[in-house]
């Protein structure tokens, strides 16, 4: 130390004046925690992995795993009756039963005797009128279940949640664990890949169009789908099932013998197998997915559906804009403290 090199209180004042209380200083710039340095925004992130945890859930909260493949089971086994042609026959399968019906209630050839017919005469038309309201709902049906099978395959529904959550949250956790020296690019961008596409889904797959329709089929088959409904379809056709044997049987030959004619009920007795091999399939179709309906009518509503995509999409991508800003970082102090005057050293 020379006598002239200033001297504060704290010792000898370096040549280029008192080091700044700002911080190291690197090649680069100043490091985090000093002066200008910048963080990164950790609560996007945080924000994103829960998201992705949530998309993971949802299957399991709303047992999409069980009730999904369920209702795929019960629009494949509805197909061959959701058909404009089908239902047609249906309808001219009524119209035969139905004047056979006014033919035997205006003739004298059912007596006492013949209970099966006597059965089917006083009940047919309340059972007319059930089955062609049934078939005047399921033809009402026929656009909106189309929509609803040009959706996805039902079992694919929960991996539609499961896998972008489970990349949003694997990528949201991965950006956490990194470096604080800056926002990671790579992650920011495959957050919003996954919240575009999470967006887009519903559109590609015509969800806004499809999923209400679908809600609508829902609400219209639901008076249908009933253990009573069903049971009583079945009753009603066990009924015109056992009129048709006894007519076959007995009332027919009864009447021919006496040179008599009954031609709409001729013509329904030759129907009948033509009839049974329609009704029975779709009867028991109804009979045999009611869990499958109940397990649908189960999930959140349809129309709500593409929401559940787009909404966490937005999110997705708005945290992941979020994630790419800086912040900058408090100083520790923005000035350095002033020194205090230099005085000589003592000889």
């Amino acid at each position: 130390m020379t006598a002239d090199e200033p001297v504060t209180e704290d010792g000898p004042v370096a040549a280029d004046g008192p080091v700044a209380a700002d911080g190291p200083v690197t090649e680069d710039g100043p490091v985090e925690g000093s002066a200008g340095s910048t963080s990164v925004r950790r609560w996007p992130l945080v924000g994103a992995l829960a998201l992705g945890i949530g998309l993971v859930l949802a299957p399991v909260v709303f047992q999409m795993f069980t009730r999904a493949p369920l209702g795929g089971q019960m629009i494949d086994e509805f197909a061959p009756f959701m058909a404009e042609d089908e239902l047609g026959g249906f309808g001219d399968h009524l119209a035969t039963i139905d004047a056979a019906r006014d033919e035997l209630a205006a003739s004298d050839a059912v007596g006492p005797a013949h209970t099966a017919t006597r059965r089917f005469v006083d009940e047919w038309p309340d059972i007319h009128t059930s089955m062609g309201g049934m078939l005047s709902d399921i033809r009402a049906n026929i656009d909106n279940y189309r929509a609803v099978a040009a959706l996805p395959p039902f079992p694919l529904f929960p991996w539609f949640f499961v896998v972008p959550g489970l990349l949003a949250a694997v990528i949201a956790a991965a950006g956490l664990r990194a470096s604080h020296d800056g926002p990671a690019v790579g992650v920011g961008r495959a957050l919003a890949a996954i919240g575009v596409g999470l967006v887009l889904a519903p559109a590609v797959f015509q969800m806004f169009t499809r999923a209400p329709m679908g809600g609508r089929m829902i609400d219209q088959f639901e008076p249908l789908m009933t253990e009573a409904r069903v049971a009583e379809m079945q009753t009603s056709f066990l009924t015109i099932g056992g009129a048709e044997g006894e007519l076959r049987n007995r009332v027919l030959p009864e009447v021919e013998a006496a040179r008599g004619q009954l031609p709409a009920t001729q013509a329904f007795v030759a129907a009948w197998p033509s009839i049974g091999n329609d009704m029975a399939p779709m009867i028991g179709a109804m009979a045999d997915n009611l869990d499958n309906f109940a397990a649908v009518a189960a999930l959140p509503p349809f129309p709500l559906f593409p929401w559940f995509f787009v909404i966490p999409g937005l999110l997705l991508v708005g945290l992941a804009a979020a994630h790419g800003l800086r912040v900058p970082t408090r100083a520790a102090s923005s000035a350095p403290p002033p020194a205090r005057p230099a005085r000589k050293a003592r000889p």
